[in-house]
């Protein structure tokens, strides 16, 4: 049975969002930012620009949008909350977090958070036919360092900035 990550999509303002400082005029990229609003429209209340890009949870054409959005201007942060756990593979949490360089300003931030599930280091299917990894936060932090080398633990999260290579 496939996987059906679009369903570990949570109708919720991460916990990430409220930890952020966020700028007026900004504009972030959401990376598996789900299907729902909650979070662009927090942000929005802020007077950031969210741009959701989510290959599980929404149409082609929303990602086609962002991506086209993307290309063109960049954005100047990238938060990438609870997605890496739910990937089953290195390669394809790589491919997220080079998505993520691809569109990300020269000087950006980008911020990771993760739920670690039960915390075991074993991955599993869940109940809802999604996958988690249950690692714990500072278990993703070198492959992160494989693509932002500066990335470092903060409270609750990963931090990293774009250096001045973010061609792929």
């Amino acid at each position: 049975m496939q996987l059906d990550l679009a369903k570990s999509s949570l109708n919720h303002i991460p916990a990430i969002f409220r930890k952020i400082r966020w700028g007026e005029g900004q504009v972030n990229l959401d990376l598996g930012g789900g299907r729902f609003e909650k979070a662009t429209n927090y942000l929005h209340s802020l007077g950031v620009n969210n741009i959701v890009l989510d290959k599980h949870a929404r149409d082609r054409k929303d990602n086609f949008l962002a991506e086209s959005y993307l290309d063109m201007y960049g954005c100047d942060s990238v938060t990438i909350s609870n997605v890496l756990c739910v990937v089953r593979t290195k390669g394809e949490r790589l491919n997220i977090l080079y998505t993520a360089l691809r569109y990300v300003k020269t000087g950006g931030a980008i911020y990771i958070s993760i739920y670690a599930g039960d915390g075991s280091g074993k991955g599993r299917r869940t109940k809802s036919n999604t996958w988690q990894n249950n690692r714990p936060l500072k278990t993703y932090l070198k492959e992160i360092q494989e693509v932002f080398p500066n990335a470092r633990l903060e409270k609750g999260y990963i931090f990293a900035t774009a250096g001045g290579n973010n061609e792929c």
